[in-house]
């Protein structure tokens, strides 16, 4: 018993590890699609500044960290090991 109980929860820990793994994933694709748009908009179009730029990426990564913080303490320091 006690160790099918262990083995449960080592079993959870790392399912909770591949979903926060692959949600930071799907959050980098999304920002580097999104930041290639911007990028894109300001060479072609010309209708955005550096700084609106500038802007713009410094939110994107304040929505990362946000998540990030969001996460329960041993799942932080899984993912700075990971990184």
């Amino acid at each position: 018993m006690e160790m099918s109980i262990r083995d449960m929860k080592q079993h959870e820990e790392e399912l909770i590890k591949e979903i926060v793994v692959n949600t930071i994933k799907r959050m980098e694709e999304k920002f580097y699609s999104k930041l290639r748009v911007i990028i894109d908009t300001m060479i072609t179009e010309k209708e955005m500044d550096i700084k609106q730029v500038l802007n713009n990426i410094q939110a994107f990564i304040k929505i990362k960290i946000k998540v990030i913080l969001l996460l329960p303490p041993q799942n932080k320091l899984k993912i700075k090991k990971n990184i």
